[in-house]
């Protein structure tokens, strides 16, 4: 009996067998969720002419393979900057930099929020090394060109369209932008004539602004920080001198 019992003793004393590895059904948290880039996605929009510009709107398809972080801060920056959060897309675009300092499309974001922000000389550093990084991208050439007539370098503002026209010849901002180094320049018939051509292009964007040409008007003035409205195809909100 006493064996018995000694014996019965250590049996009780073992330890229980583990369960098996797993957790009982509902102990786990859900997963968190991420941010589903494909809800960031550009809208649809009209087909524009092909153009050597760089691709600042990634569709769903693109932003699926985007891995990096710095290319993820640079869509978010685009799209704040759209959007005229210009402080959240400055320090986006400042980020991206940081994690890739040699992203052409990260100085170009950057060149294009201190030029609305009326800085002039920085956005025309930064679009200096976006199109020292690519030369063949329009929209860098064209920001250069934009903070240098802001600038008041007229001459240097009319290359750099030009030389956006010699990448893509259908580039009807680029002939806005060259119609206004034209009238800085005191040639307004010169400035009408590539403003014909920018409306022949783009009549949606830039009709209004040939019309005003063509009766004498003056179409950009330097010193109006709604300047930037011309090249998005909307009227500035201050009236403009006549050349008579």
């Amino acid at each position: 009996p006493e064996m018995y019992a000694i014996a019965s003793s250590l049996k009780d004393s073992d330890p229980a067998p583990e369960e098996a590895p797993g957790e009982p059904q509902g102990a786990r948290a859900p997963p968190s969720r991420g941010v589903d880039l494909s809800e960031l996605a550009a809208p649809a929009g009209p087909a524009r002419e092909d153009s050597t510009d760089l691709d600042r709107r990634a569709g769903a398809e693109s932003l699926r393979s985007v891995v990096s972080s710095g290319e993820r801060q640079l869509f978010t920056a685009r799209r704040a900057f759209e959007a005229g959060r210009l402080s959240e897309a400055r320090a986006g675009a400042e980020a991206a930099l940081a994690a890739d300092p040699a992203s052409p499309e990260g100085r170009l974001l950057l060149s294009e929020v201190l030029a609305r922000q009326g800085l002039w000389a920085d956005a025309a550093h930064e679009a200096l090394e976006a199109v020292r990084l690519n030369g063949r991208d329009g929209a860098s050439q064209r920001a250069l060109a934009w903070s240098q007539l802001n600038l008041g370098n007229n001459r240097e503002a009319a290359a750099g369209a030009a030389r956006a026209l010699g990448l893509n010849p259908q580039d009807a901002q680029a002939f806005a932008l060259r119609a206004f180094a034209w009238e800085r320049q005191g040639r307004p018939d010169a400035a009408a004539a590539d403003l014909r051509r920018a409306a022949a292009l783009d009549p949606a964007r830039f009709r209004g602004l040939a019309e005003r040409a063509e009766a004498g008007g003056r179409v950009f003035e330097p010193s109006d920080k709604d300047s930037w409205r011309l090249l998005a195809g909307a009227a500035s909100r201050r009236p403009r001198r006549d050349w008579k």
